[in-house]
């Protein structure tokens, strides 16, 4: 059985999952035939009231709950109706990010003047077509980090008000320290690509795993993609990259048997990935797969607490198992 927020039954069946996917296909259709006044676009403040945590509608026999999400449309915020909780919260958080952003005075003025003086970047940029798509994201990145320390859901003008001060108060600190983090980030990507460039013609299967490995973190706008506490991993991964590229040579063969055991564990994620829904515990193993990377070809290094291929293996048949709920 499926209750909604009143604790009142709105669907019923033996395949909690498949029933679950059938709620969503009538929320999903509701929510493309109707036009709700709610729904509006343009947004360039919090001048809408409150935002409901759910509204009810009729669905074809039966109330369907749909969300109200916040839409970051790049120049401007809009205001829909989505089918799930989950597309609620992630259109949200990005919404509400650009929303926040739409308030701040020259943000790019001020990123100039805090990240503008950053020596060597030039040759260092990476993945981003210039500084200033660079800064962008770090700005992005900085307002993610104050959000996810503000207490508490927005969903009014007032609570908007105090996310909007607390950002305003901690931004050129953390914008700072982000723009740090992530220069030193793009840096050790430099090291990596220079140590390939003088990587024998014979050790290219070694180079092209590594490549597939680095795309999986450095990518325009990686320093929001990875989050700000995860940029003195990206660059640890991208140490411990480098190092193996410089030290393969010594013993070619181990490295060939140690990259087929990450592999497997590798595609056996992809796998996962492929066929279960995005859960925390999901998206922590790719970060298990590149700290068992640095405890495999680069000890020296540091993994950041205990790793092994046990404990991946672990992680991931723990992935299969039934979660609280679903059974």
């Amino acid at each position: 059985v499926v209750i909604d927020e009143s604790e009142e039954p709105i669907a019923s069946g033996h395949d909690l999952a498949a029933l679950r996917e059938s709620l969503r296909a009538d929320a999903r259709r509701v929510v493309a035939r109707t036009a709700h006044p709610l729904e509006r676009s343009g947004v360039m403040s919090w001048d809408f009231g409150d935002l409901p945590d759910v509204v009810t509608l009729q669905g074809e026999g039966a109330p369907v709950e749909v969300y109200p999400a916040l839409i970051d449309d790049g120049d401007s915020v809009s205001i829909r109706l989505v089918a799930s909780r989950e597309e609620q919260n992630q259109l949200t958080w990005q919404g509400l990010r650009r929303l926040v952003l739409l308030q701040l005075p020259s943000p790019g003025r001020l990123l100039r003047s805090i990240l503008g003086g950053r020596s060597g970047l030039e040759g260092a940029l990476g993945p981003y077509s210039d500084r200033d798509e660079w800064m962008a994201d770090c700005l992005d990145a900085a307002v993610d980090d104050l959000m996810a320390d503000h207490p508490g859901a927005v969903r009014d003008a007032t609570a908007f008000e105090d996310l909007l001060g607390a950002v305003r108060d901690g931004l050129a600190d953390v914008v700072e320290r982000i723009g740090t983090e992530s220069a030193t980030a793009l840096a050790g990507l430099q090291e990596l690509e220079l140590a390939a460039g003088e990587l024998p013609d014979r050790h290219v299967e070694t180079w092209e795993d590594v490549a597939r490995q680095v795309q999986q973190f450095v990518y325009p706008g990686f320093v929001v993609g990875v989050g700000a506490r995860r940029l003195p991993d990206v660059t640890r991964y991208l140490a411990a990259a480098t190092y193996r590229l410089r030290k393969v040579g010594d013993n070619p063969q181990r490295d060939r048997d140690l990259m087929a055991r990450v592999n497997a564990l590798e595609a056996e994620l992809d796998q996962l990935v492929a066929t279960l829904p995005w859960t925390r515990e999901l998206a922590e193993v790719p970060w298990m797969l590149q700290e068992l990377r640095v405890s495999l070809f680069a000890q020296s290094i540091g993994a950041r607490g205990p790793i092994s291929e046990k404990r991946v293996r672990r992680a991931l048949d723990e992935l299969l198992l039934p979660r609280s709920g679903d059974s």
